[in-house]
């Protein structure tokens, strides 16, 4: 079957959301050593695949690895 893709930004402040979950206690940005333009590349099981630190700096890396994922799971 197709695989779905689902961008979900995690945000220190604001309001959610579909596609934004606000984290005020910053648990998530703690557990996962997040700093402002990190993407994370995570199973729907939730164990991350992969992640950049400055996902502006590493397009073609991030193609590479979601066309490899995407082509696992067809």
């Amino acid at each position: 079957g197709a695989a779905a893709l689902r961008l979900v930004r995690v945000a220190s402040q604001g309001y959610p959301d579909a596609d934004t979950f606000v984290d005020e206690l910053h648990q998530a940005w703690g557990r996962y050593d997040a700093v402002e333009g990190t993407l994370y590349l995570s199973r729907p099981d939730g164990y991350v695949m992969a992640r950049w630190r400055d996902a502006g700096s590493a397009p073609a890396d991030i193609d590479r690895t979601l066309t490899r994922a995407l082509k696992d799971q067809a």
